[in-house]
C-alpha cells in the first residue's frame, strides 16, 4: 500500500516505509495519527517543496513477515527510512537489516531494553525504554513498604528485557517471577494464577502487551484475585539521523527529545484504575521521584504519598502486601528444650490431650514481633533438645530443617557464618555474680568514708592556704594576728579551721582578707552540708559488699566457679586460665543458687559466670544474697570474648524475614508491651520493692570525690591568688622608696628591710590610729587623778617638803615584742627642795 500526502508535480518526493500490524486496533490508531500529523504539517507549511510518500506494509503480527516487508521496502521501494515495527520481537531482525543497508529504522512502540541504540547506529527509539519504568515501579513499591512482589511477564523480548532492570531497582525487595507464554490459552493462564493465589505475596507487576495483559486481568478478577488485599501495576509501554537528533517539540505525550537516538525519559503518570474509570494520583520523574498530583510536591516514603487510592475491593486501607496463603503454608520454628531457666522458654505437655504448648519470655517477644510485620506469618513450633550446646540447633537451620530458631540463642560470630540473626532482644555480654555480705557501717572510722582521700587532702591543703593568706593580710593591721611565731601560727590555723563551722572569734579588718574569707565560707558551707548528708546515708543505710570483685583473685586463690551447662562460657573460663578442676556446671537457676550458698569449702562455688540475662534472672529472685559484678579484665585476642551480642532469633541466610523481624523487635522494645512481658516473666514490679536498688548495693561508690567539688576549690584558689597579687602590689608601691633607694645597698638588704617593715605594725592603719587616741585620753585622765590624790595626801599629813613644779606629756614607745604603748614621762623642771626644819607629826 502506497500513500502520498500533499504531493504535487513540482515537489521533491521522499519515500518513507511503514511496517505495522494493520489488523490490530493499536496499529490502526497509529497509522491514522501519522496521516493526520502529515496533513496538519503541510497545511501549516504549504511552501515546503519536499513531500513524504508513505509506503505501508502489513507485518501480519509475525516476525518473518515484518522482516520480509522491511526487505521489500529497502530494496524495491528504496525508502529513505522505515517507521515501525510495532513489537520488540519484530524490531530485532529489522534493526540488523536496516543497519546493514544504512536505512534508519524509527520505532514508536518497541520498548524492550534488549534493543540497544548504542550498538545499532541506524536504530532510533522514539518511545520510552522499559528500564526507565522500572525505577518508577520501584518507587511505588517502596513507598508503600511492600517487601515482596511477583513479576508476571510474557516469555519474549518484551517481558525478559525489563526483568534485569526491575530486579536492580528492587534490590531491597524480594522479586518472584511468573512467566506466561504469548500463546498461552485461558486454561494455562488460570493455572498460573491459581498457583500465585496460593502464595503469600499479593503485589503483582504485570509486563506484557495489551491484548495478553487484558486477558490476564480478566481471569484474575474471575478467580477473586482483584478483591481487597491484592494490587497490580501494569506497564505499557547519515543526514536524516542528524536531523532526527536535533528535533525537539512538546507533543500530546510530553516533551520529545532524542539522546543517543533514544527518547529521553520524561514524567510518568501514576494512574489509579477503578473499574472502567481512572484517576491520576501522582507522577514520577527521574529527578524528583514520586510527586503528589494534588500538592505537586515531592512525596516522602514516610509521609503522604499520593492522593486517596482506591484499592481492589473498593478499600481505602493500604494492603500489607502479604496474606495468609490459601495453601496453609507455615514457617517451621525450632524451639530448644531447656531444663533450666524456664522463664525464657518452657515447653508443657497436657497429660490428658497430649497437646504440647510452648511459652516463655522469648516466645512472647517473637509472637509480639510477628504481629508488627506487614504480612501474616503462622509459626509452627517444633521442639529439639539442644544437646551439649546450641550450635547443633543453629546448624539445623543451615541444613534447612527449620525456617527459624526461637529461644535463648546467643548471637556469636561463629554462628553468624551459618545463619542470619535478628537484632538482639536482651542485654548483651557475660558477667559474674558473687555472694554479698551485709555491713551496718559500725566501724569506728566510718566518719572518714563520706569523702575520698583526694578530697580530704585537698580540703586540708586549702585550710592551710586560707590561714596563711589571711595572716598575710592581717599581720600588720590586726593585733589578733601578732605576737610570738608559735602564737601567730596557731591563730592562723585555728582561724581557718574554725571558719568551717563559723566559730572563728578573731576579727578581720582588712578588706582583702574579708573577701577571701567570704569566698572560703561559701566553699565550707557546701562541703559541710555535703559531708553531713553523705555521712547520714553511711550510718543509716545498710550496704551490701560482694565477696569477690575480680577474676584474678578467684584464679589466684583457687576458688571454684560455675557456668551454665551447654553454653560457651566454659571456653571463656578456660581461656582465662581457670583450671578444669575449678569449673562446675549448673543447669538451672535453682542449682546455681545451691552451689553459691554452699561456697567452695562445702563443694560449691564462689562465683557464677553466665550471660547477663541469665544472671539477672538469678539475682532478681535472690537480690539479698547475690550481686552482679562487672569483670575488671579484658579478653582481647580470645574468641568469643566477654562482649556478646545478646539473644536473637535465627533465620536462614538471606531470608527476607530477618530484617522485617528485626524492625518489629525494635517496635516491641520501644512499646509498653515490652514492660508487660518483662513483668509477666520476671516479676519486675513486685521485686522492685523487695530488692535493694543499685545505689544501696555498694555505698563505696557514693563517696564524694574531688571531681564533684573541684569547681569550688578553683573559685576559692583564684580569689585568694588575686587578693594576694593586689596586696603585694600595694605593699611594694607604698614602700617603693625603700626598694629603689641606693643607700640600702644590695637587693638582699633591700628585701630584708622590706621584711622588717612588713613585720612591724602599720601605724598609719586606721585601726591603730583610733586605738592610740582612745588610750591617750584615758591615761591622761588617770594621771590627773593621781596628781590630785598625791596633793591631798601631803596636805592631810602636813608634809614639810614641797614638790617641784611638774608637767606631763605623752609619747609612743615600743616594747621588745614590737607592740606600741603610751607612756607618761615626767619631766622635772627643778629639783625637789626638802625642808629639814619640818617634821612629820602623827
Amino acid at each position: 500500500m502506497d500513500a502520498g500526502l500533499g504531493q504535487n508535480t513540482t515537489s521533491d518526493e521522499i519515500k518513507v516505509g511503514v511496517v505495522i500490524d494493520l489488523k490490530t486496533n493499536f496499529s490502526k490508531i497509529c497509522l491514522t495519527s501519522i496521516n493526520m500529523s502529515l496533513s496538519d504539517f503541510y497545511q501549516t507549511h504549504p511552501h515546503y517543496r519536499t513531500r513524504l510518500a508513505l509506503h505501508i506494509r502489513d507485518s501480519m503480527e509475525d516476525i518473518v513477515e515484518a522482516s520480509v516487508a522491511a526487505y521489500d521496502l529497502i530494496n524495491n521501494e528504496q525508502v529513505r527510512a522505515i517507521i515501525g515495527p510495532r513489537s520488540s520481537m519484530q524490531a530485532e531482525f529489522m534493526i540488523k537489516l536496516a543497519t546493514k543497508s544504512q536505512v534508519p529504522t524509527i520505532t514508536f512502540s518497541a520498548t524492550s531494553p534488549l534493543l540497544r541504540t548504542i550498538n545499532n547506529p541506524y536504530f532510533v527509539r522514539a518511545t520510552i525504554d522499559d528500564s526507565f519504568q522500572a525505577e518508577a515501579i520501584a518507587s511505588i513499591v517502596k513507598s508503600f513498604g511492600w517487601r515482596s512482589v511477583v513479576a508476571i511477564y510474557v516469555d519474549n523480548e518484551l517481558g525478559q528485557g525489563i526483568m534485569r532492570s526491575l530486579s536492580e531497582a528492587l534490590e531491597d525487595v524480594e522479586v518472584h517471577r511468573s512467566v506466561i507464554s504469548p500463546e498461552a490459552s485461558d486454561d494455562q493462564i488460570l493455572k498460573e494464577l491459581y498457583k500465585l493465589k496460593t502464595e503469600q505475596t499479593r503485589v503483582f507487576v504485570i509486563n506484557m502487551d495489551s491484548s495478553l495483559g487484558f486477558r490476564v486481568l480478566k481471569k484474575a478478577r474471575k478467580i477473586g484475585m482483584m478483591e481487597e488485599g491484592l494490587k497490580s501495576v501494569r506497564i505499557y509501554g547519515p543526514h536524516l539521523l542528524e536531523a532526527l537528533s536535533d528535533v525537539e517539540f512538546k507533543g500530546l505525550a510530553g516533551d520529545f527529545k532524542l539522546i543517543n537516538r533514544q527518547l529521553e525519559s520524561s514524567t510518568f503518570e501514576i494512574i489509579n484504575v477503578i473499574g472502567d474509570e481512572e484517576r491520576i494520583i501522582g507522577f514520577w520523574t527521574p529527578s524528583s521521584g514520586l510527586v503528589n498530583a494534588k500538592s505537586n510536591k515531592t512525596t516522602s516514603f514516610l509521609g503522604k504519598r499520593f492522593g486517596p487510592v482506591i484499592w481492589p475491593g473498593n478499600s481505602n486501607v493500604v494492603p500489607k502486601g502479604w496474606e495468609i496463603p490459601t495453601s496453609g503454608k507455615k514457617i517451621k520454628v525450632g524451639i530448644p528444650v531447656n531444663k533450666g531457666f524456664l522463664n525464657f522458654v518452657e515447653i508443657k505437655t497436657n497429660p490428658i490431650s497430649n497437646l504440647t504448648t510452648v511459652r516463655g519470655y522469648a516466645i512472647d517477644i517473637f509472637e509480639a514481633a510477628l504481629k508488627e510485620l506487614p504480612y501474616s506469618v503462622i509459626p509452627q513450633y517444633g521442639f529439639e533438645p539442644p544437646g551439649d550446646d546450641y550450635n547443633d540447633l543453629v546448624y539445623q537451620v543451615f541444613d534447612g530443617k527449620w525456617d527459624a530458631i526461637v529461644g535463648d540463642i546467643t548471637i556469636t560470630s561463629n554462628r553468624s557464618s551459618y545463619v542470619d540473626f535478628t537484632l538482639p532482644y536482651t542485654e548483651s555480654g557475660v558477667s559474674m555474680i558473687v555472694p554479698v555480705t551485709s555491713n551496718k557501717n559500725k566501724n569506728a572510722w566510718v566518719f572518714l568514708k563520706p569523702w575520698s582521700l583526694d578530697l580530704w587532702i585537698t580540703t586540708g591543703c586549702f585550710f592551710v592556704l586560707i590561714g596563711f593568706v589571711v595572716w598575710l593580710f592581717e599581720h600588720r593591721v590586726n593585733t589578733d594576728f601578732r605576737g610570738p611565731p608559735h602564737h601567730q601560727i596557731g591563730t592562723s590555723v585555728c582561724f581557718s579551721f574554725s571558719t568551717m563551722v563559723f566559730a572563728h572569734r578573731e576579727k578581720v579588718v582588712s578588706n582583702l582578707a574579708r573577701f577571701v574569707v567570704v569566698v572560703w565560707c561559701f566553699v565550707g558551707l557546701v562541703l559541710t552540708q555535703s559531708y553531713t548528708a553523705s555521712l547520714t546515708s553511711f550510718l543509716t543505710v545498710q550496704s551490701l559488699h560482694p565477696t569477690a570483685t575480680n577474676v584474678e583473685d578467684l584464679i589466684r586463690s583457687g576458688e571454684s566457679v560455675g557456668y551454665q551447662q551447654g553454653g560457651f562460657v566454659k571456653d571463656i573460663l578456660l581461656g582465662l586460665k581457670f583450671s578444669e578442676s575449678q569449673l562446675k556446671p549448673f543447669g538451672s537457676a535453682e542449682e546455681c543458687d545451691d552451689l553459691l550458698s554452699k561456697g567452695t569449702s562445702k563443694g560449691g562455688i564462689a562465683a557464677a559466670f553466665d550471660e547477663v540475662p541469665y544472671l539477672k534472672d538469678i539475682v532478681s529472685h535472690n537480690c539479698s544474697k547475690y550481686a552482679m559484678v562487672e569483670p575488671s579484665f579484658k579478653t582481647a585476642g580470645f574468641k568469643p570474648s566477654f562482649k556478646t551480642a545478646g539473644f536473637g532469633f535465627a533465620f536462614p541466610k538471606n531470608s527476607p524475614m530477618t530484617g522485617d523481624v528485626s524492625r518489629a523487635i525494635l517496635k516491641v522494645i520501644q512499646s509498653k508491651e515490652m514492660s508487660l512481658i518483662e513483668n509477666k516473666w520476671f516479676n519486675r514490679l513486685s521485686l522492685a520493692s523487695d530488692c535493694p536498688g543499685p545505689d544501696t548495693a555498694d555505698l563505696s561508690s557514693n563517696r564524694l570525690t574531688l571531681s564533684s567539688f573541684w569547681g569550688l576549690f578553683l573559685i576559692s584558689g583564684v580569689a585568694s591568688f588575686l587578693a594576694l597579687l593586689i596586696f603585694v602590689a600595694l605593699f611594694l608601691y607604698e614602700h617603693r622608696h625603700t626598694l629603689c633607694s641606693n643607700s640600702e645597698g644590695s637587693i638582699w638588704r633591700k628585701l630584708k628591710s622590706l621584711f622588717i617593715i612588713f613585720d612591724a605594725k602599720d601605724i598609719k592603719s586606721h585601726t591603730f590610729k583610733s586605738s592610740a587616741v582612745h588610750n591617750s585620753f584615758e591615761r591622761a585622765d588617770k594621771a590627773i587623778a593621781t596628781k590630785h590624790v598625791i596633793k591631798q595626801g601631803v596636805l592631810a599629813k602636813g608634809a614639810c617638803f614641797s614638790m617641784s613644779e611638774e608637767h606631763f606629756r605623752t609619747q609612743p614607745k615600743h616594747n621588745k615584742f614590737g607592740e606600741s604603748d603610751i607612756e607618761f614621762v615626767v619631766e622635772r623642771q627643778r629639783e625637789i627642795k626638802q625642808t629639814p626644819r619640818c617634821k612629820l607629826s602623827a
